[in-house]
């Protein structure tokens, strides 16, 4: 299962890569949880030859599904379907199982109330969620 997560960026330059400990003019490094951004821009500090800068990202953390509910393994083209669901909190996978009989579609991460999907014009399964399913009123 996967989720989006909020993770922080933190860069740290220096001028020449013989003023780094690392050997380089720039590192990029992740951090999970505020105590880890907080050891991070701590060493930063410490440099009086780096500058450093950090800014929050959303990421996808987690393994993702490799089998629809019906058990089939999501691993050959002819009987999988991949998209990507646009949407504001990030996004959403959405595995299609393609096999005879099958026609499990699988959304990953769950959508949250406040999810807006906008569904890729290639997926012909909408049914996920029916609750999205937007209604035309533009003839009335």
């Amino acid at each position: 299962m996967v989720e989006w997560i909020r993770v922080w960026v933190v860069t740290t330059t220096w001028r020449r890569w013989r003023d780094s400990p690392h050997q380089t003019t720039r590192l990029v490094r992740q951090a999970r949880t505020a105590a880890e951004l907080r050891v991070l821009i701590e060493a930063a500090r410490a440099d009086p030859l780096a500058s450093y800068s950090y800014r929050s990202q959303r990421i996808l953390d987690g393994k993702p599904a490799d089998r629809c509910r019906n058990s089939h393994r999501y691993w050959s083209p002819n009987w999988t379907r991949f998209d990507w669901a646009i949407c504001g909190c990030g996004g959403h996978h959405i595995w299609i199982c393609l096999h005879p009989g099958c026609s499990d579609v699988r959304v990953e991460p769950d959508f949250a109330y406040d999810c807006t999907p906008t569904w890729p014009r290639s997926s012909r399964h909408r049914a996920a969620r029916p609750d999205t399913a937007r209604i035309d009123d533009s003839s009335c």
